[in-house]
């Protein structure tokens, strides 16, 4: 069944079903056909696909007649010290205590001016602000803290923010264009996370913008913003207004054209864009974009007006900044950046120093704006034009007019084709910015499972109703059903982030199966692009399960799609390149955990290679820094891979190569989380390569590194469990350094913190496996270090769970080889302490089993210097077991095979080996003299390092 037409448009309806995918694919091409040749129902498709998204609002009950409080005192329960602060047109704001925290509060109420009772429309909007707030969580946005009913009507309580409006900041202190520069980014940053939660601002001017003068968090003297007042925000998929049709709503000085002629009820983003333009051309120059006294003057610029180049009033504005300022003031909504992240883009260019991606006015934008500013004369000019071209026309026009009518088609077919096209980057803008949203919070999520009903959790699934969209479209062309199937692929990454593996799996099998389709007919380009992401994303879902072996095929199949597409491939080369570079780290990683340890080498290096080979001119700045950090995650994950082999000399050149480029990355205002995890990594293999080498004392100047940037990062990001993960597997780490360098007590401060993280963690999540091995490393070291300081029964209390924890893993997982090396490593562990506790037929019992784990592991992986110190030290305990029974024949054995162990581990000298080396010696004299003798009595020798590493 056909569309039926309204006057010649779609009905609304209509374009919103077709925008959530509700019409046959007979229908959606006759919707297509039509929207590309009326650009009115264009218009309106492209506004319904930017509201479509987001949560439903649901319409509030509104407050029945106008009340009349006093809008000089209030008594709210839970609050004192209630004073008024300021007043505006929506009502006044009181500064308060909160009695539950004692911390400040500002209370915005609805109050009467004395001149008009209060209106449900005001209602409305304190309401919606309330609403919009709610949704909102960013340090550049008041942060809202309760909704009250105070005397019938909503109260806000908000946080309490010092500061001055930005309009008396600019005049007090006339920033330069840096200075500018680096406020407007906030404000953007701000706007842009308020988008991606659904709320447009809709009155953003500098008199809703605060300026906090005081240091910031990291004591940098930095202007910082605070947006406040969302009295006429919208949400992107509410219909209804507030004021009637054609009413004027906002400020005047600072609306959008399109709230200039009365159409408030169509905002969309691009008005914010433009309030953010206002803001940053009175940043740049001290004054507004138009200035006069008359409404209807000041109406009639804003809507036919073209604003003075920023760089005409201060000659130190670049051109850039001309360029993306006027961009941000374009008239058109559709000729505005697309979003304030693209926005956010060009400036943070021109901060650096960068190109731009906006381009110049043409010269016929120029002229016109030229006319704008010159009626008369361009009036004048343009009558002499039109008169000549009459005249030309008139005398042609017999002989043109069958090329005329063929002009025209050719005009029609062009201008449908265009209208096509416009479409489709409405489309691809919006898809963009979805890919964007959920990259940067799976990298904020880092790896980690966000709570139930946490604000991460709630953000992404947002995310995944906004994909469900593309996902349900229908559509017949290439391009259409590869959407769909992207869609479904990212709804598959966020059950992935959810924790809901299978569902992922699911999802992503089924986005290949159709991905895969269309790449054999040749018929879309980026399809194989699409290809290998899924089976990356595939691969992360598959080591999630514990399948190791098809994470790994996976991860071939993903490389081998993109390597056979080089030269056919189309798109930007960066996204290609960071994907490739990603799916080989994790294939090397995966390698390594699976003792692969050759064809991992083989993946880091084609990673180096084919880093190496991108220079900084084929790439912007920001790329460029991302292939620097690809770099450094690699090196990182290679020196892990030389010390799981023994070669630690080898690993700590790898780190030293890196070193710089690291900390640059860390310490640069681009650093995001990833180049934060980076350092982190980079500092502790460093702390452990130097531990392993004897020099502890670097080694725990670096690893005090990587803790203090990881409980920042912890500060930061208190809802993320691996980072509290990272930061226990840190202390623990520290843990035993301090207690092979001598530092007991401190060993055990942070041994207890460790456990401590450990237990939060897995109480919280009892089927994460990662985090009860972890926990299980935390109760091994913790009764090493209890040993050493002859905390004898304090150790017996933890050794029952260590023993439980580490065989209930290695029996759940027994291929796992790092699982096995842990029992063997915790028997050795509690066979010691039974050696102390002379209880030596339990000890016997757990050496003797550990010796045999890790004589299957030293068979398995020869080459794994790990095995064979594990090894090393079983046979040095049975041999302490042995001396102190008064088995000297025993003893003396088991400290020559463990001195031979220690002598085969490597190629070069290692310290802390030669201390074992000269301890198992001084034993083994000891044994022979007791040969000797026979009447001999064991020498009490305590090991020179008594703890046992994992």
């Amino acid at each position: 069944m056909g569309i039926l037409l309204e006057n010649g448009h779609l009905p609304r309806g209509v374009i919103r079903n077709y925008a959530c995918g509700s019409h046959s694919i007979e229908d959606s091409a006759q919707i297509v056909e039509h929207l590309s040749e009326c650009s009115e129902c264009r218009d309106a498709f492209v506004f319904e696909m930017q509201g479509i998204f987001g949560d439903q609002t649901k319409n509030r009950p509104i407050i029945g007649e106008s009340v009349k409080p006093a809008a000089d005192s209030l008594d709210i329960v839970g609050y004192r010290n209630i004073e008024p602060l300021a007043k505006g047109g929506m009502g006044t704001i009181y500064s308060a205590v909160q009695e539950g925290t004692k911390r400040k509060v500002a209370i915005k109420c609805i109050t009467e001016d004395g001149r008009e009772p209060i209106s449900p429309d005001r209602t409305k909007r304190a309401l919606r602000e309330a609403q919009a707030l709610a949704k909102l969580s960013h340090p550049n946005i008041v942060t809202v803290i309760e909704v009250l009913t105070v005397r019938q009507l909503p109260a806000l309580v908000m946080e309490h923010v010092s500061g001055v409006p930005l309009d008396e900041w600019i005049r007090a202190h006339r920033p330069n264009p840096i200075q500018a520069l680096k406020i407007a980014i906030q404000l953007v940053d701000a706007v842009a996370h308020a988008h991606l939660q659904g709320v447009l601002h809709c009155d953003l001017k500098p008199q809703n913008i605060l300026i906090q003068t005081e240091d910031d968090a990291q004591s940098r003297s930095v202007p910082f913003v605070k947006l406040i007042d969302f009295g006429l925000s919208k949400f992107q998929r509410e219909d209804w207004r507030i004021t009637r049709p054609g009413d004027v709503f906002g400020t005047p000085a600072y609306m959008a054209p399109e709230q200039a002629s009365g159409g408030a009820s169509h905002s969309t983003q691009a008005v914010d864009i433009y309030g953010l333009g206002t803001v940053l051309y009175e940043l740049l120059t001290g004054q507004p974009v138009f200035m006069t006294q008359d409404r209807s003057t000041l109406l009639a610029q804003i809507l036919g007006h073209s604003p003075i180049l920023p760089s005409s009033i201060d000659p130190m504005i670049s051109k850039d900044l001309d360029t993306l300022c006027l961009k941000c003031l374009e008239k058109s909504p559709s000729d505005r950046y697309a979003s304030a992240a693209a926005l956010r883009r060009d400036l943070q260019a021109v901060l650096n120093g960068d190109p731009i991606a906006t381009r110049r006015q043409s010269t016929l934008m120029r002229w016109k704006r030229w006319g704008w500013r010159h009626p008369g004369q361009a009036s004048t000019l343009v009558s002499l034009v039109a008169f000549a071209a009459l005249g030309a026309y008139v005398m042609l026009y017999n002989a043109n007019q069958n090329k005329r009518f063929q002009g025209q088609l050719f005009v029609e077919a062009e201008n449908a084709k265009e209208a096509r096209t416009r479409a489709e980057q409405a489309e691809e803008s919006l898809l963009e910015e979805l890919r964007t949203s959920l990259k940067d919070m799976s990298h904020q999520a880092f790896g980690s499972h966000p709570d139930q009903n946490s604000k991460e959790q709630k953000t992404v699934l947002a995310i995944a109703q906004r994909w469900q969209v593309f996902a349900t479209r229908l559509g017949d062309s290439p391009k259409g059903i590869a959407v769909r199937a992207e869609a479904i692929m990212r709804l598959g990454v966020i059950d992935s982030i959810l924790g809901d593996q299978i569902a992922s799996a699911e999802k992503l099998n089924q986005a290949l199966d159709i991905l895969e389709k269309i790449d054999d007919s040749n018929q879309y380009p980026q399809c194989r692009f699409l290809i290998a992401e899924t089976y990356h994303h595939l691969a992360i879902s598959n080591k999630e399960q514990e399948k190791v072996d098809a994470s790994i095929e996976c991860c071939h199949k993903g490389i081998r799609v993109i390597e056979e597409s080089l030269s056919s491939f189309q798109g930007e080369p960066w996204k290609r390149l960071e994907l490739l570079a990603r799916m080989r780290i994790d294939l090397g990683m995966l390698l390594t955990v699976s003792y692969r340890f050759e064809e991992s080498k083989e993946q880091f290096n084609q990673i180096k290679t084919l880093l190496e080979t991108t220079q900084p001119k084929d790439i912007d700045q920001q790329e460029y820094q991302g292939i620097a950090t690809q770099r450094c995650r690699s090196s990182n994950k290679l020196a892990m891979l030389y010390h799981a082999q023994g070669n630690i000399r080898e690993a700590i050149g790898i780190l030293d190569e890196i070193s710089d480029t690291v900390i640059r990355i860390a310490r640069s205002a681009k650093a995001d989380t990833e180049s934060l995890d980076t350092y982190t990594i980079h500092q502790t293999l460093t702390a452990i390569c130097y531990r392993d080498i004897g020099e502890f004392q670097k080694a725990s100047e670096h690893l005090q590194n990587a803790i203090q940037v990881q409980r920042k990062l912890l500060a930061w990001f208190p809802a993320i469990p691996l980072l509290k993960s990272q930061l226990g597997n840190n202390l623990n780490l520290m843990g035993a350094l301090e207690a092979q360098s001598g530092k007991l007590d401190h060993s055990l401060d942070a041994s207890l913190e460790s456990l401590q993280l450990q237990r939060e963690l897995l109480e919280k999540y009892p089927n994460k496996e990662s985090y009860r091995f972890e926990q299980a490393n935390a109760i091994a070291n913790l009764v090493a270090v209890r040993t050493a300081l002859d905390q004898l029964s304090e150790a017996m209390k933890f050794a029952p769970e260590l023993i439980e924890a580490r065989r209930a893993l290695h029996d759940s997982y027994p291929h796992r080889i790092d699982y096995k090396h842990g029992l063997a490593a915790a028997l050795n562990v509690i066979g010691g302490l039974m050696t102390k506790c002379n209880k030596p037929e339990k000890a016997a019992q757990f050496l003797s089993e550990a010796e045999q784990l890790f004589q299957d592991l030293v068979r398995s992986l020869p080459a794994s210097q790990l095995f064979r110190s594990g090894l090393a030290k079983a046979y040095l305990l049975r041999g302490d077991l042995a001396y102190k029974n008064g088995d000297w024949s025993q003893a003396l054995e088991m400290y020559s095979q463990s001195i031979a162990m220690f002598q085969s581990k490597n190629n070069e000298s290692n310290p802390t080996d030669q201390n074992w080396i000269e301890y198992c010696s001084l034993r083994q004299a000891a044994a022979i003299e007791a040969l000797g003798d026979a009447n001999s009595k064991p020498s009490v020798l305590e090991p020179a390092g008594s703890l046992e590493p994992r």
